[in-house]
């Protein structure tokens, strides 16, 4: 009984594999596994609290940019959310709020300073107070 190894064939597969993968290694990933090419446009992310500081979950956030219609996103169990536009949103023209049953928004907090480069991603923070029945 004979045992031949063809390694030549091998090599090949493996390199054909690492040249397959070679442009995938150049993209970069968000923290959520997405992938990172160029600019595409403003990018929206945040957090839904109560007025205690508290996450709110499944609330949903509005970004309105001008003369388009608007992007609505809903926060996840930890009250957050995110939310991206084309290059032909200026992210000074979205107006933000959110909203859930059993609360109205108090105030909207931007947390990234304005006329930064447009490729930082801006940070949004929704408190929303509890209504109460008069």
């Amino acid at each position: 009984m004979q045992i031949v190894v063809r390694s030549s064939g091998g090599m090949a597969l493996v390199a054909l594999c690492l040249l397959a993968t070679a442009p995938l290694a150049q993209v970069d990933f968000d923290p959520e596994g997405d992938p990172i090419y160029e600019y595409q446009g403003p990018a929206f992310f945040g957090f839904v609290k109560d007025t205690n500081g508290a996450s709110v979950s499944d609330a949903v956030v509005t970004l309105a940019p001008k003369g388009r219609e608007p992007l609505m996103v809903r926060t996840n169990s930890i009250g957050g959310y995110r939310a991206n536009f084309g290059k032909d949103v200026d992210a000074e023209d979205v107006v933000i709020a959110c909203e859930k049953n059993g609360f109205k928004q108090a105030r909207v907090l931007r947390r990234t300073a304005r006329n930064v480069s447009r490729q930082i991603p801006i940070e949004i923070e929704c408190i929303l107070t509890v209504e109460t029945d008069r």
